[in-house]
């Protein structure tokens, strides 16, 4: 009867943590850039070193089409990205673009907290009062639960433009994204808006790519002039 008892309070204690946390909170949108172009002179054929259904990434192609920058063969291409295949490779226009993933990674780590002593101390009352103080230990143990979340995206890429007259690389541009961020809540909690949360960070990483991808349009374009 005692052991059942002490389950029960259990149970009610770990009801009480779970009511600590709450949804994300103060995750702040990030637009995309709207520039547009005319005609797509570039061919993209997808991310080197990347899996195709990153979250972040997969889409990408299909923005590079929508703004009419480079024609999107991601699905079509399924070599590894080296000169020798580029040579071969029956490319709907003169220049093939791609990115070289050297780093990427998009992680949300909730409970990031240091109350260890709080969660202690809650457990030490609970246990020499036999869970009887619940005014007490469940306070403190509620304090002690973290309810934040560090979301960071770190990123370093290569956009590189392959020429299939000359066979050769005639562009390369670094880009890099680093983003670190803390927010109150919990990004695992049912009420978060996690596809408001992916958006921000896709669009951060989007903005960045665009931006590469703006440069070596213009560059592609003075050649052909």
């Amino acid at each position: 009867m005692k052991s059942t008892k002490i389950f029960a309070i259990l149970f009610i204690g770990v009801l009480f943590l779970s009511s600590c946390h709450t949804a994300l909170q103060g995750v702040q949108p990030v637009a995309r850039t709207q520039s547009h172009f005319g005609q797509e002179n570039m061919e993209f054929i997808g991310f080197k070193n990347m899996k195709r259904g990153d979250i972040l990434l997969k889409d990408f192609g299909a923005e590079l089409e929508r703004r009419h920058i480079a024609i999107n063969h991601q699905k079509f291409y399924m070599g590894i990205y080296s000169l020798q295949e580029l040579e071969t490779y029956k490319a709907s226009m003169r220049y093939i673009t791609f990115i070289d993933v050297v780093k990427h990674s998009y992680s949300k780590n909730d409970a990031v907290s240091d109350s260890y002593g709080l969660e202690l101390g809650g457990w030490l009352i609970a246990g020499i009062t036999c869970f009887t103080l619940f005014p007490v230990y469940v306070p403190m143990m509620c304090a002690a639960d973290a309810n934040d979340c560090q979301i960071i995206l770190n990123g370093e890429y290569h956009l590189y433009v392959y020429d299939t007259v000359k066979k050769e690389v005639v562009m390369t541009t670094p880009i890099e994204v680093q983003e670190k961020d803390m927010y109150k809540g919990q990004f695992t909690h049912k009420h978060t808006d996690v596809e408001a949360v992916n958006d921000r960070y896709r669009n951060l990483l989007y903005n960045a790519l665009l931006d590469a991808y703006s440069h070596a349009y213009n560059f592609v374009k003075n050649i052909n002039e």
